[in-house]
């Protein structure tokens, strides 16, 4: 017998008594170069996997009036866990890091994409008989496939130059594109961020850190262009022979956060203990 979960009325699913298990079939390959004479580290991997059976989701947008149990319901989607064929997966990774001497920095590329087919049954909403007399999930509807691509990009310059100096730089882009025949679940959007952080510390075991945090999403979809910028400035001191940092933070001093807090002030003890 096949069961309605009503939690939601206005997402109503349907159990599967009839669910069969998947097979995920997997190809891996990776390759890995270290020259110890530059100093340079080449990683090249690939990823391949398809899904037999795959436990996808029957769905029926705006179905109408639906009598379950005796009840009517007007849910917006009505949904059921079933097998499809079709699932499939690509990836591709390339990273490569690089020493600077001129720096004294490592800078570490890394480049990925990804594609993926996933399938999704569409029962059209004016099929006459959803759910027969027994309360089965009876119409059936044609296989969609969402076609997913994503591509990112992230490029990394880690220093220390001495025991008193240190940063960090970082950007990252992410393009993701997805497509299928159902215009309302096709987008496009673009994401990046650059993130800088520095750590000095000073005389007289005081320490200096500041760090911004800048980041960009552009929506292609929905014409969506958003962007913010969080700086963020501690002032600390080392204590107990260097084995804690008590800290003074100001975060978001621009006051572009949108969470609930905006500005905190606060005070932190941390303990690196060292054994020689």
């Amino acid at each position: 017998v096949e069961a309605f979960n009503l939690h939601s009325t206005t997402y109503i699913s349907v159990g599967n008594p009839d669910l069969k298990p998947y097979t995920e079939y997997n190809f891996f390959a990776r390759y890995t170069n270290t020259s110890n004479k530059y100093g340079t580290t080449l990683m090249v991997m690939a990823k391949a996997e398809h899904t037999a059976d795959y436990i996808g989701t029957k769905v029926v947008y705006s179905p109408g009036k639906l009598e379950i149990d005796g009840s009517k319901y007007t849910p917006i989607q009505l949904t059921q866990r079933v097998n499809l064929s079709g699932r499939w997966l690509y990836e591709g990774r390339v990273g490569l890091g690089v020493p600077i001497k001129a720096l004294r920095s490592n800078l570490n590329v890394a480049m990925g994409v990804n594609y993926s087919d996933i399938p999704i049954e569409i029962v059209p909403s004016d099929t006459k008989t959803l759910i027969d007399d027994t309360g089965a999930f009876v119409a059936r509807g044609t296989v969609e496939k969402m076609h997913s691509m994503t591509a990112d990009m992230q490029l990394t310059l880690g220093s220390n130059i001495s025991e008193n100096v240190d940063f960090t730089a970082t950007w990252r882009g992410s393009y993701s594109y997805n497509n299928s025949s159902l215009a309302v679940i096709n987008n496009q959007y673009f994401m990046h961020y650059a993130r800088a952080r520095v750590k000095a510390v000073l005389p007289l075991g005081f320490t200096l850190t500041s760090s911004v945090n800048f980041t960009h999403f552009i929506g292609f979809t929905n014409h969506f262009n958003d962007h913010f910028t969080l700086w963020n400035i501690s002032v600390g001191k080392r204590v107990l022979n260097g084995l804690g940092e008590v800290e003074l933070c100001v975060d978001d001093i621009f006051n572009h956060h949108r969470s609930v807090s905006h500005l905190c002030h606060f005070a932190e003890l941390w303990f690196d203990f060292k054994l020689t």
